[in-house]
């Protein structure tokens, strides 16, 4: 496969199903009087029924942000305008969703999904956050930096439980649940990235502390992972340990294992790499012969797994990581759907409707997922010298197999 094809393919897909208009409003130069309008402007679809051939469910904050992020990383590469051009209509949802008021309890913050909504799973507005910093670096627009430090300046304050995100914020009332969760350690890799570009330590404090907590809370001895914590109470795992949800989060760690690799490369202290290649030699351990993960296999499990296997096949050379990542690819390869002439689904990936699996969904959780993993797979594909590519593709933490090799 031509993986930088199927990178472009998946985008494709994603930029096609962008709400922008309704069928009513045409754009045009009478545009502006067209009262057909609506907040949706500029969601992604995030799941679609192929058998009913309709929307179930357009993006929330963070799949929307983590969608901006793909496509932003697609421009950096290949500067197809269409790209950028739907990444910043994307963030025009994000833009009315976050709390831009001072004094407002939730001030910094995005809400989940509708502004009404005045509460915020701390993870999935990092998410949205990341988008729009990805998107300043790509395009150099400061508002963007600025709406992502200032989600981290509310996130460093309101969000964590015993040093570690919390789950959910309500922003005008106290909420009491301190369950944490694993996915929630990718929270790291984005104060990573900021800190990066600012050069503020808070940022880099905040980086470290997550990936310290990660560890001490979801790490097993055996390099497992646990997906449930609670911090007050000490319990670990949950009441339904093999649910669909948890399973792929045990495989699918939402950057996990990617933020400690660069809180080694940011601190100089080993351990957290080496718990990263803790982890994924288990991961390896735990493959299906057919090349997915896990008691679901679920579509995105092998395409975030793949994605870190990749990484620390350029970190160490081990062909057994390589080796890995392109069967999980295969295996997610054959959720894609081919469907020339049909764009409503032509290029985009099977997967779960939320967090439920259902058959014949397409899945924005993946597809988004897949366009930063097949542009990675691609350039290792076509042995493209570290040297020939642009500088914020090897400083992208996605791609940090990239920088540290390049450092060496």
């Amino acid at each position: 496969m031509d993986f930088l094809l199927q990178a472009r393919k998946t985008a494709e897909w994603v930029c096609h199903n962008q709400h922008v208009y309704s069928e009513e409003c045409v754009p045009g130069e009478h545009e502006i009087f067209c009262m057909m309008e609506d907040m949706n402007y500029g969601r992604f679809v995030r799941n679609y029924s192929i058998p009913e051939r309709r929307i179930l469910h357009f993006s929330t904050n963070w799949i929307s942000g983590m969608t901006i992020y793909g496509l932003a990383a697609l421009y950096d590469y290949f500067k197809d305008e269409k790209y950028l051009d739907t990444a910043i209509k994307g963030s025009y949802y994000l833009h009315a969703l976050q709390n831009t008021l001072e004094g407002d309890p939730g001030y910094g913050a995005f809400n989940e999904r509708i502004p009404a909504n005045r509460w915020v799973a701390p993870r999935d507005g990092i998410s949205a956050a990341w988008g729009l910093l990805r998107l300043h670096r790509s395009s150099k627009r400061q508002e963007w930096l600025k709406r992502a430090e200032l989600y981290a300046n509310w996130h460093l304050q309101n969000a964590f439980v015993d040093g570690y995100p919390a789950a959910y914020v309500m922003f005008d009332k106290p909420y009491k649940d301190t369950t944490v969760y694993n996915c929630q350690g990718g929270s790291a890799l984005f104060y990573y990235d900021l800190f990066k570009l600012t050069g503020n330590s808070a940022y880099s404090d905040a980086m470290r502390l997550i990936s310290d907590k990660y560890l001490e809370y979801f790490l097993n001895d055996d390099g497992s992972l646990e997906v449930v914590y609670d911090p007050v109470t000490g319990q670990r795992g949950s009441s339904d340990p093999d649910g669909a949800w948890e399973d792929m989060h045990k495989f699918n760690d939402d950057f996990s294992a990617l933020a400690l690799i660069a809180t080694t490369q940011a601190t100089g202290d080993r351990k957290y790499l080496e718990s990263a290649v803790k982890y994924l030699n288990w991961v390896v351990s735990m493959q299906q012969s057919g090349g997915g993960f896990g008691k679901y296999a679920h579509s995105v499990s092998s395409c975030v797994a793949a994605l870190n296997l990749l990484n620390l096949y350029l970190i160490d050379g081990n062909e057994k990581y390589r080796e890995a990542a392109m069967k999980a690819i295969a295996h997610l390869d054959a959720s894609v759907v081919l469907a020339p002439g049909d764009p409503v689904i032509d290029g985009g990936i099977l997967g779960m409707s939320v967090c439920d699996v259902v058959d014949n969904i397409i899945s924005l959780r993946v597809t988004m997922y897949a366009m930063y993993l097949y542009l990675l797979a691609g350039i290792i594909e076509q042995n493209i010298g570290i040297s020939d590519l642009p500088e914020i593709i090897v400083n992208n933490p996605m791609f940090i197999g990239l920088k540290i090799k390049k450092d060496r």
